[in-house]
Protein backbone atom coordinates (compact mmCIF):
# COMPACT_ATOMS: atom_id res chain seq x y z
CA UNK A 1 0.00 0.00 0.00
CA UNK A 2 1.43 3.51 -0.97
CA UNK A 3 1.84 6.43 1.63
CA UNK A 4 -1.34 8.85 0.02
CA UNK A 5 -3.66 5.15 0.40
CA UNK A 6 -2.59 5.16 3.87
CA UNK A 7 -3.23 8.60 4.56
CA UNK A 8 -6.16 8.80 2.88
CA UNK A 9 -7.77 5.50 4.36
CA UNK A 10 -6.59 6.57 8.29
CA UNK A 11 -7.31 10.13 7.88
CA UNK A 12 -4.16 11.12 9.24
CA UNK A 13 -2.98 14.56 7.82
CA UNK A 14 0.66 13.05 7.22
CA UNK A 15 1.97 9.69 6.82
CA UNK A 16 5.61 8.64 6.89
CA UNK A 17 7.21 5.62 6.12
CA UNK A 18 9.14 3.74 9.33
CA UNK A 19 12.50 4.69 7.74
CA UNK A 20 12.18 7.79 8.51
CA UNK A 21 11.12 8.03 12.17
CA UNK A 22 14.43 8.26 13.62
CA UNK A 23 15.63 10.94 11.50
CA UNK A 24 12.39 13.06 12.43
CA UNK A 25 12.34 12.12 16.67
CA UNK A 26 15.91 13.84 16.18
CA UNK A 27 14.32 16.87 14.33
CA UNK A 28 10.98 16.84 16.39
CA UNK A 29 11.75 16.00 20.14
CA UNK A 30 13.97 18.67 21.17
CA UNK A 31 10.58 21.27 20.66
CA UNK A 32 7.73 18.28 21.46
CA UNK A 33 6.64 16.24 23.99
CA UNK A 34 7.00 12.70 22.01
CA UNK A 35 3.97 9.88 23.16
CA UNK A 36 5.35 6.64 21.54
CA UNK A 37 4.72 2.59 21.85
CA UNK A 38 7.97 1.28 21.14
CA UNK A 39 6.19 -2.35 21.22
CA UNK A 40 5.07 -1.15 17.66
CA UNK A 41 8.41 -1.29 16.20
CA UNK A 42 10.29 -4.32 18.19
CA UNK A 43 12.64 -4.40 15.38
CA UNK A 44 13.86 -0.93 16.24
CA UNK A 45 13.20 -0.32 19.64
CA UNK A 46 16.54 -0.54 21.38
CA UNK A 47 17.31 2.17 18.34
CA UNK A 48 14.82 4.19 19.22
CA UNK A 49 14.88 4.12 22.82
CA UNK A 50 18.35 5.52 22.71
CA UNK A 51 17.51 8.75 20.47
CA UNK A 52 14.39 9.24 22.68
CA UNK A 53 16.77 8.89 25.60
CA UNK A 54 19.00 11.52 24.81
CA UNK A 55 16.06 13.83 24.88
CA UNK A 56 14.87 13.01 28.60
CA UNK A 57 13.28 10.08 27.21
CA UNK A 58 9.57 9.22 26.09
CA UNK A 59 5.88 9.72 27.61
CA UNK A 60 4.00 6.62 27.51
CA UNK A 61 0.78 6.40 26.11
CA UNK A 62 -0.89 3.25 26.08
CA UNK A 63 -1.90 3.44 29.97
CA UNK A 64 -3.52 6.91 28.36
CA UNK A 65 -5.32 6.08 25.99
CA UNK A 66 -6.38 2.99 27.96
CA UNK A 67 -8.11 5.41 30.54
CA UNK A 68 -9.87 7.42 27.90
CA UNK A 69 -11.18 3.93 26.43
CA UNK A 70 -11.97 2.70 29.42
CA UNK A 71 -14.97 4.83 30.42
CA UNK A 72 -17.62 5.30 27.50
CA UNK A 73 -18.76 8.55 26.45
CA UNK A 74 -22.90 8.65 25.56
CA UNK A 75 -21.90 7.90 21.93
CA UNK A 76 -19.98 4.88 22.70
CA UNK A 77 -22.50 3.33 25.14
CA UNK A 78 -25.11 3.50 22.26
CA UNK A 79 -22.74 1.19 20.19
CA UNK A 80 -22.11 -1.16 23.19
CA UNK A 81 -25.97 -1.23 23.50
CA UNK A 82 -26.04 -1.94 19.34
CA UNK A 83 -23.21 -4.92 19.43
CA UNK A 84 -24.42 -5.89 22.46
CA UNK A 85 -27.77 -6.28 20.40
CA UNK A 86 -26.73 -7.72 17.40
CA UNK A 87 -24.77 -10.40 19.22
CA UNK A 88 -27.73 -11.62 21.66
CA UNK A 89 -29.93 -11.84 18.95
CA UNK A 90 -27.88 -13.63 16.41
CA UNK A 91 -26.64 -16.30 19.06
CA UNK A 92 -30.53 -16.58 20.12
CA UNK A 93 -31.23 -17.35 15.92
CA UNK A 94 -28.02 -19.20 16.17
CA UNK A 95 -29.25 -21.84 18.63
CA UNK A 96 -32.96 -21.98 17.10
CA UNK A 97 -31.71 -23.43 14.22
CA UNK A 98 -29.20 -25.62 15.45
CA UNK A 99 -31.42 -28.53 16.97
CA UNK A 100 -29.52 -31.47 15.23
CA UNK A 101 -26.25 -29.56 14.03
CA UNK A 102 -24.00 -32.36 13.46
CA UNK A 103 -20.46 -30.34 13.46
CA UNK A 104 -18.78 -27.65 14.99
CA UNK A 105 -18.10 -25.88 12.03
CA UNK A 106 -21.75 -25.41 11.02
CA UNK A 107 -22.49 -23.50 13.83
CA UNK A 108 -19.44 -20.56 13.30
CA UNK A 109 -21.28 -20.22 9.46
CA UNK A 110 -24.47 -19.87 11.35
CA UNK A 111 -23.05 -17.34 13.64
CA UNK A 112 -21.33 -15.45 11.47
CA UNK A 113 -24.61 -15.25 8.71
CA UNK A 114 -26.62 -14.69 11.59
CA UNK A 115 -24.79 -11.59 12.80
CA UNK A 116 -23.70 -9.80 9.41
CA UNK A 117 -28.07 -10.53 8.96
CA UNK A 118 -28.54 -8.29 11.79
CA UNK A 119 -25.96 -5.19 10.85
CA UNK A 120 -22.46 -6.42 12.11
CA UNK A 121 -19.41 -5.65 10.34
CA UNK A 122 -17.72 -9.43 11.08
CA UNK A 123 -17.54 -11.70 13.93
CA UNK A 124 -14.95 -10.06 17.12
CA UNK A 125 -13.11 -13.02 17.48
CA UNK A 126 -12.69 -16.71 16.10
CA UNK A 127 -15.72 -17.93 18.38
CA UNK A 128 -15.18 -20.96 20.47
CA UNK A 129 -17.61 -23.64 19.64
CA UNK A 130 -16.96 -26.84 21.43
CA UNK A 131 -19.49 -29.80 22.36
CA UNK A 132 -18.93 -32.44 24.72
CA UNK A 133 -15.75 -32.18 26.84
CA UNK A 134 -13.94 -30.42 24.84
CA UNK A 135 -15.94 -27.32 26.27
CA UNK A 136 -13.58 -27.69 29.22
CA UNK A 137 -10.94 -26.82 26.94
CA UNK A 138 -11.52 -22.56 27.49
CA UNK A 139 -9.88 -21.39 24.48
CA UNK A 140 -10.84 -23.83 22.22
CA UNK A 141 -10.67 -23.17 18.50
CA UNK A 142 -10.89 -26.32 16.34
CA UNK A 143 -14.21 -26.01 15.91
CA UNK A 144 -14.39 -28.44 13.66
CA UNK A 145 -15.70 -31.76 15.24
CA UNK A 146 -18.57 -33.93 15.14
CA UNK A 147 -21.67 -33.83 17.49
CA UNK A 148 -23.55 -36.05 19.03
CA UNK A 149 -27.09 -35.97 19.40
CA UNK A 150 -27.03 -36.12 23.57
CA UNK A 151 -23.85 -33.47 23.51
CA UNK A 152 -24.13 -30.10 25.20
CA UNK A 153 -22.57 -27.56 23.14
CA UNK A 154 -20.93 -24.41 24.50
CA UNK A 155 -20.52 -21.32 22.32
CA UNK A 156 -18.29 -17.96 23.02
CA UNK A 157 -19.02 -15.10 20.22
CA UNK A 158 -19.47 -11.91 19.13
CA UNK A 159 -19.78 -9.47 16.81
CA UNK A 160 -18.41 -5.92 15.82
CA UNK A 161 -20.84 -2.96 15.22
CA UNK A 162 -18.78 0.26 14.17
CA UNK A 163 -15.45 -0.48 15.85
CA UNK A 164 -17.03 -2.17 19.02
CA UNK A 165 -17.33 -5.42 20.04
CA UNK A 166 -19.79 -7.84 22.08
CA UNK A 167 -18.77 -11.17 24.30
CA UNK A 168 -21.36 -13.85 24.62
CA UNK A 169 -21.18 -17.29 25.64
CA UNK A 170 -23.85 -19.46 25.98
CA UNK A 171 -24.77 -23.58 25.83
CA UNK A 172 -27.29 -25.48 24.50
CA UNK A 173 -27.98 -29.03 23.86
CA UNK A 174 -27.27 -30.83 20.62
CA UNK A 175 -31.01 -32.85 20.64
CA UNK A 176 -32.83 -30.05 21.75
CA UNK A 177 -33.23 -30.91 25.90
CA UNK A 178 -30.95 -30.99 28.06
CA UNK A 179 -29.88 -34.34 30.28
CA UNK A 180 -30.77 -34.41 34.44
CA UNK A 181 -27.01 -33.54 34.97
CA UNK A 182 -26.69 -30.90 32.03
CA UNK A 183 -30.13 -29.06 33.50
CA UNK A 184 -28.32 -29.39 36.72
CA UNK A 185 -25.25 -27.44 36.00
CA UNK A 186 -27.21 -24.83 33.76
CA UNK A 187 -29.60 -24.13 36.35
CA UNK A 188 -26.64 -23.58 38.53
CA UNK A 189 -24.41 -21.40 36.58
CA UNK A 190 -27.57 -19.53 35.77
CA UNK A 191 -28.56 -18.86 39.34
CA UNK A 192 -24.91 -18.27 40.11
CA UNK A 193 -24.24 -15.75 37.63
CA UNK A 194 -27.76 -14.04 38.70
CA UNK A 195 -26.03 -13.76 42.06
CA UNK A 196 -23.22 -12.07 41.11
CA UNK A 197 -25.31 -9.61 38.93
CA UNK A 198 -26.94 -8.88 42.22
CA UNK A 199 -23.80 -7.79 43.33
CA UNK A 200 -22.82 -5.90 40.51
CA UNK A 201 -26.31 -3.73 40.70
CA UNK A 202 -26.08 -3.00 44.50
CA UNK A 203 -22.90 -2.92 45.53
CA UNK A 204 -20.65 -0.07 46.04
CA UNK A 205 -17.66 0.49 45.58
CA UNK A 206 -17.87 -2.54 42.72
CA UNK A 207 -14.06 -3.60 41.95
CA UNK A 208 -13.68 -6.52 39.45
CA UNK A 209 -11.32 -8.88 41.64
CA UNK A 210 -13.97 -8.49 44.18
CA UNK A 211 -16.86 -10.15 41.59
CA UNK A 212 -14.12 -12.68 41.68
CA UNK A 213 -13.63 -13.49 45.06
CA UNK A 214 -17.52 -13.56 45.42
CA UNK A 215 -17.93 -16.30 42.41
CA UNK A 216 -15.25 -18.19 44.05
CA UNK A 217 -17.73 -18.28 47.17
CA UNK A 218 -20.78 -18.63 45.89
CA UNK A 219 -19.63 -21.63 43.59
CA UNK A 220 -18.02 -23.45 45.84
CA UNK A 221 -21.69 -23.57 47.89
CA UNK A 222 -23.54 -24.09 44.39
CA UNK A 223 -21.47 -27.15 43.54
CA UNK A 224 -21.94 -28.98 46.98
CA UNK A 225 -25.46 -28.14 46.84
CA UNK A 226 -25.81 -29.97 43.37
CA UNK A 227 -24.26 -32.81 44.59
CA UNK A 228 -21.15 -32.40 42.34
CA UNK A 229 -18.32 -32.81 44.84
CA UNK A 230 -18.99 -35.29 48.21
CA UNK A 231 -20.21 -33.98 50.93
CA UNK A 232 -17.29 -35.32 53.22
CA UNK A 233 -15.20 -32.66 50.90
CA UNK A 234 -12.59 -30.29 53.69
CA UNK A 235 -13.63 -26.28 53.02
CA UNK A 236 -10.12 -26.27 51.81
CA UNK A 237 -10.25 -29.01 49.25
CA UNK A 238 -13.83 -27.78 48.38
CA UNK A 239 -11.85 -24.07 46.96
CA UNK A 240 -9.09 -25.59 45.17
CA UNK A 241 -11.57 -28.15 44.05
CA UNK A 242 -13.86 -24.83 42.78
CA UNK A 243 -10.40 -23.07 41.40
CA UNK A 244 -10.12 -25.95 39.27
CA UNK A 245 -13.54 -25.98 37.95
CA UNK A 246 -13.52 -22.92 37.13
CA UNK A 247 -9.59 -21.49 36.00
CA UNK A 248 -10.41 -18.49 34.93
CA UNK A 249 -11.58 -14.74 36.26
CA UNK A 250 -15.15 -13.33 36.17
CA UNK A 251 -14.64 -10.58 34.29
CA UNK A 252 -12.54 -8.03 32.13
CA UNK A 253 -12.76 -4.90 30.86
CA UNK A 254 -15.32 -4.55 27.32
CA UNK A 255 -15.17 -2.03 24.42
CA UNK A 256 -13.12 -1.37 21.10
CA UNK A 257 -11.44 -5.05 21.86
CA UNK A 258 -12.85 -7.79 23.21
CA UNK A 259 -10.22 -8.42 26.23
CA UNK A 260 -10.17 -3.95 25.97
CA UNK A 261 -7.71 -1.24 28.13
CA UNK A 262 -5.40 -4.12 29.43
CA UNK A 263 -3.61 -1.46 31.74
CA UNK A 264 -6.51 -0.93 33.52
CA UNK A 265 -6.12 -2.91 36.37
CA UNK A 266 -9.27 -5.42 38.09
CA UNK A 267 -8.52 -3.86 41.76
CA UNK A 268 -9.99 -0.92 41.36
CA UNK A 269 -13.54 0.89 41.56
CA UNK A 270 -16.05 0.70 38.20
CA UNK A 271 -17.18 4.46 37.60
CA UNK A 272 -20.30 4.58 35.18
CA UNK A 273 -19.25 4.47 31.58
CA UNK A 274 -17.47 1.44 32.17
CA UNK A 275 -18.24 -1.99 30.26
CA UNK A 276 -17.51 -5.62 30.95
CA UNK A 277 -18.28 -9.01 30.75
CA UNK A 278 -19.61 -11.38 33.82
CA UNK A 279 -18.88 -14.68 33.04
CA UNK A 280 -19.39 -17.65 35.43
CA UNK A 281 -17.71 -20.92 34.40
CA UNK A 282 -18.55 -24.42 35.69
CA UNK A 283 -15.89 -27.17 33.62
CA UNK A 284 -15.79 -30.83 35.01
CA UNK A 285 -13.39 -33.00 32.71
CA UNK A 286 -13.99 -36.69 31.87
CA UNK A 287 -10.56 -37.04 34.17
CA UNK A 288 -12.20 -35.81 37.08
CA UNK A 289 -12.72 -38.55 39.39
CA UNK A 290 -13.61 -36.46 42.38
CA UNK A 291 -16.76 -34.70 40.40
CA UNK A 292 -19.92 -37.00 40.48
CA UNK A 293 -19.81 -39.45 37.54
CA UNK A 294 -22.83 -37.84 35.58
CA UNK A 295 -21.66 -34.47 35.55
CA UNK A 296 -17.67 -35.54 34.32
CA UNK A 297 -17.67 -34.31 30.62
CA UNK A 298 -19.59 -31.51 30.77
CA UNK A 299 -18.29 -27.94 30.33
CA UNK A 300 -20.77 -24.91 30.09
CA UNK A 301 -19.93 -20.90 31.01
CA UNK A 302 -22.69 -17.82 30.63
CA UNK A 303 -21.32 -14.93 29.75
CA UNK A 304 -23.05 -11.39 29.57
CA UNK A 305 -21.91 -7.61 28.95
CA UNK A 306 -22.67 -5.10 31.40
CA UNK A 307 -22.80 -1.26 31.45
CA UNK A 308 -22.19 0.33 34.58
CA UNK A 309 -24.39 3.48 34.94
CA UNK A 310 -25.30 6.63 37.06
CA UNK A 311 -27.83 4.94 38.75
CA UNK A 312 -26.91 1.01 38.75
CA UNK A 313 -26.36 -1.43 35.69
CA UNK A 314 -27.39 -2.13 32.52
CA UNK A 315 -27.13 -6.21 31.43
CA UNK A 316 -26.66 -5.13 27.62
CA UNK A 317 -26.87 -8.72 26.36
CA UNK A 318 -30.46 -8.88 28.48
CA UNK A 319 -32.11 -10.30 25.27
CA UNK A 320 -30.01 -13.70 24.54
CA UNK A 321 -31.98 -16.69 26.20
CA UNK A 322 -29.66 -18.22 28.73
CA UNK A 323 -32.38 -20.18 31.31
CA UNK A 324 -32.33 -23.60 30.22
CA UNK A 325 -36.16 -23.40 29.44
CA UNK A 326 -35.66 -20.55 28.05
CA UNK A 327 -33.09 -22.23 25.50
CA UNK A 328 -35.22 -25.64 25.04
CA UNK A 329 -37.93 -23.13 23.92
CA UNK A 330 -35.96 -21.46 21.27
CA UNK A 331 -34.94 -24.79 20.04
CA UNK A 332 -38.88 -26.07 19.37
CA UNK A 333 -39.60 -24.85 16.21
Amino acid sequence: MTTPEITTISGIDEVKRHTYLQTDLETQIPHAVVSFDLKQFPAKSEQLAEVLARFGGMVPLREQIDRLRWVKSKTEQQLMRATCDVGGRAMNAMIARSKGVRNENEIVGRLEMESRRRGAAWLAYPPVVAAANRANTIHYLDSSQEINEGDVVLVDAGCEVHGYVSDITRVFPAGGHFSSAQRALCDALNDLQSQLLRIVENVRPLRLNNLYVAMVEAMSKKLLEIGLFPSIISQQELIHETDKICPHHVSHYLGMDVHDTASVPRNISLVPGVTFTVEPGIYVRKDNKLAREDFRGIGMRIEDDVLVTDDGVEVLTRHCARESTDIEHLMKF
